[in-house]
């Protein structure tokens, strides 16, 4: 059970790095809860500040890890990290190695680094759905990493908070029975 729960918590991140830092504009598109909530295709970004959509990822050695805590009825609160690490920086592309800590911090049996490639190319922004948009708000966040500017966004019930300096970074991210917070962060 624990596998799969980290697995699904593997999936969430992953899809957050690619709705967040891949598919998105440069005007910072993205939130850390799937889209950028405010339009679809072309719509101002909630603040009109202009960001790297891969900022984040051009520095070759940066580093940062998210503490994640997911609670289940009648079980002690599962504890996990996870280790993300820019390994190589291209003119199109950067590779981002991804390691699953343990609740002590050691790399997790049977689960070995991921790699990731990032590549620097926009995607166009799919058409509306028809469905409600997303309120983004803008508020500073302080965690275990620092304080950072962030994107706010709540989608059934999980709040989340992404960096404005650098899209795809998420912050702190609250819901019913998990958490996840950046508790480390190399500028």
């Amino acid at each position: 059970m624990r596998k799969s729960i980290l697995f699904g918590l593997l999936s969430l991140v992953a899809v957050l790095a690619v709705a967040c830092g891949s598919g998105n504009d440069a005007n910072g598109g993205g939130n850390g809860a799937g889209g950028n909530g405010a339009a679809c295709s072309g719509g101002e970004n909630g603040g009109g500040d202009s960001a790297d959509a891969y900022a984040l990822y051009k520095k070759e050695g940066r580093k940062w890890k998210h503490k994640s805590v997911t609670k289940m009825e009648g079980m002690d609160d599962m504890v996990s990290f996870m280790e993300y690490e820019i390994t190589k920086v291209a003119d199109d592309h950067a590779m981002q190695k991804m390691t699953m800590l343990d609740k002590d911090g050691k790399p997790m049996a049977g689960m070995d680094p991921t790699e990731t490639k990032i590549e620097f190319k926009t995607a166009e922004a799919p058409a509306c759905t028809g469905g409600e948009a997303v309120e983004m708000k803008e508020e500073t966040v302080k965690v275990a990493a620092g304080e950072f500017e962030c994107y706010v966004t709540e989608v059934a019930g999980t709040k989340s908070y992404s960096s404005k300096k650098y899209p795809g970074l998420l912050v702190k991210m609250e819901g019913a029975s998990n958490s996840m917070e950046l508790i480390e962060f190399t500028e």
